[in-house]
């Protein structure tokens, strides 16, 4: 539930954690590291608090695609012969039968 302190409205840690769909350590993760929250809140308890822009920051972080590309790893299994063609499935048929 959310907590409104003097007209801001304030997330708790578990409650992010539903509404972007990630875990407390990825969370914790990401408040270490600065990547997503650059302001910390803290209740009087010492608990962190996340504001509706922190919210929406994470979520967009969540939608991004990271592109890893294998080149190497394609150059090495080429090398050693293994191959990175497509093979056939069992469902497609390997010639025309009548």
């Amino acid at each position: 539930m959310p907590l409104t302190i003097d007209g801001q409205t304030y997330y708790r840690t578990a409650e992010v954690c539903r509404m972007v769909g990630i875990s407390r350590n990825t969370l914790f993760s990401w408040c270490k590291k600065g990547t997503i929250i650059k302001v910390e809140h803290r209740d009087y308890q010492g608990w962190r608090l996340f504001t509706q822009a922190q919210v929406d920051a994470m979520k967009e972080k969540t939608k991004q695609v990271n592109s890893i590309y294998l080149e190497h790893l394609v150059k090495v299994s080429s090398s050693a012969g293994h191959s990175w063609e497509p093979t056939s499935t069992a469902g497609e048929h390997q010639g025309a039968r009548d």
